[in-house]
């Protein structure tokens, strides 16, 4: 991915959306003159709701969003409109219908628990003219966009040949298209990089009982050569997911303590986008969207940031490497989020050359000195350029999967400078840590940026240069 100058992945999200308004309260009695609930309405809330949902995930994953839709020039287009300039998103590609009503769902809960619900929508396709000003608006977009996100709630905003047209632009600039179908008319989605279905979605269109991986293998190879997708990934609630490209990966489902999945599936689909536009393999991607779905329904379907998912993993004892290795930029926009949160950010850096004993104690005892540890590495040019051209022996993508996968360590980050200053600046951490080789806190590059910097002590005749000086003996 093209290094951004705010570090951030930009997504473009396009489908329906509407608004979501929910009446909360407790049932008092039966009415007495219909058999039916009655419901004291305490509060209520409303928000944007469809691809709102995918949105807002993708949101708390740290993305820069931009929305393609069509609304009403109604009450209802005009608070979404309002609510997104209010979350930074771009309007330009959101545009009013006039005479279109904009869809409003309407739940009433009694104590935490659905009673009806109410829709007031149409599900006509949007008018020509406004598929022709969305798609110039797709087409405008003023910066090159790293994914698109089709979210469909067959709504009429995805018509089948603005949906084309679409896929077919994206696909001319090798855009990655990822696709939540709904409906009956899934050929609109022809030449989709990916197509994330439920199992429910695939059995309704096929007419087909998928209760067996045979089934699923056969429904995804007829998916993939009907329509041109190169992969299909199916989410199977409680039994996990199944990844279809090539060849088969079976994800089982991440622990989550027997709660609820509610909302799993736009988490699934947010996170799978937010990480193939982080250019993380489709695999990877599937892994972290498992993940991504436990922490959701630890948080009643809340969001999950990349924060959720390094402490979820961290207490299974796992620690998946695509969310610790972070860019430059994208290393100063967590830092932010993690300064709003309160955290205490504690940076350290060097070669990592040969990971030894020493190298480990010295991350523990840094890690130990607040609540995030950012490790900076030198990428393979700034060790030449520092300890010579036999140097690094291992490099730079592999010294940072090892740092990554360390449990003290949360993030890492590959500098190619030959000193961090720039990076310390950019992540302004609270603490700043290096190995009590050096005498004094002035010695430290950093140390006019940071007020905390701290000296540890190193573990005696452990280093990268006694380790090689042993193996070179030894040959």
């Amino acid at each position: 991915m093209t290094e951004r100058t705010n570090g951030l992945p930009r997504i473009l999200l396009a489908g329906d959306l509407m608004i979501d308004h929910d009446l909360m309260g407790t049932r008092a009695r039966i009415s007495p003159g219909a058999p039916g609930p009655v419901v004291d309405v305490h509060r209520q809330r409303v928000a944007v709701g469809g691809a709102g949902h995918v949105l807002r995930k993708l949101h708390a994953l740290g993305a820069d969003v931009r929305v393609a839709s069509v609304v009403g020039d109604d009450a209802g287009g005009r608070r979404i409109i309002r609510t997104l300039s209010a979350l930074g998103v771009p309007t330009n590609a959101l545009l009013t219908e006039p005479g279109r009503t904009t869809a409003r769902k309407t739940r009433l809960l009694a104590h935490h628990r659905p009673v009806a619900r109410f829709n007031q929508e149409s599900r006509a396709a949007i008018a020509p003219q406004s598929a022709a000003a969305l798609l110039d608006a797709v087409r405008g977009q003023p910066e090159r966009v790293d994914a698109v996100l089709l979210s469909d709630f067959n709504q009429g905003v995805l018509t089948p040949a603005l949906t084309q047209r679409i896929i077919g632009w994206a696909r001319r600039q090798s855009i990655p298209v990822l696709v939540d179908p709904k409906g009956s008319d899934w050929a609109k989605y022809c030449g989709a990089t990916v197509l994330l279905p439920n199992q429910r979605e695939v059995a309704r269109l096929i007419r087909t009982n998928l209760d067996s991986i045979d089934a699923l293998q056969q429904a995804a190879a007829a998916l993939q050569s009907g329509l041109g997708v190169r992969y299909v990934l199916f989410t199977l609630a409680k039994q996990g997911m199944v990844l279809f490209g090539k060849s088969m990966t079976r994800i089982d489902a991440a622990a989550t303590d027997g709660r609820s999945l509610h909302g799993a599936g736009t988490t699934v689909f947010a996170t799978f986008g937010f990480c193939l536009a982080c250019s993380a393999t489709v695999e990877e991607a599937a892994q972290l969207a498992n993940r991504a779905a436990a922490v959701a329904a630890g948080k009643r379907g809340g969001p999950a940031t990349i924060d959720d998912l390094i402490d979820y993993e961290k207490d299974l004892g796992q620690v998946h490497t695509a969310p610790v290795m972070q860019s430059p930029g994208r290393i100063e926009q967590i830092s932010r989020q993690l300064r709003r949160q309160g955290k205490t950010i504690v940076f350290t850096n060097g070669c990592f050359d040969l990971l030894h004993r020493g190298h480990v104690e010295y991350l523990v005892a840094s890690r130990a000195c607040g609540d995030r540890l950012i490790v900076g590495l030198n990428s393979d040019a700034s060790v030449r350029r520092l300890k010579g051209p036999d140097r690094p022996v291992v490099h730079q993508a592999d010294r940072a999967y090892i740092l990554a996968a360390l449990g003290c360590v949360d993030y890492v980050v590959i500098f190619e400078d030959d000193t961090p200053y720039e990076l310390i600046r950019r992540i302004q951490p609270d603490v700043l840590t290096k190995g009590g080789d050096y005498t004094a806190r002035e010695q430290v590059v950093g140390h006019d940026l940071v007020p905390d910097v701290r000296l540890i002590s190193l573990v005696q005749g452990q280093s990268t240069t006694c380790t090689i000086g042993r193996i070179q003996r030894a040959a």
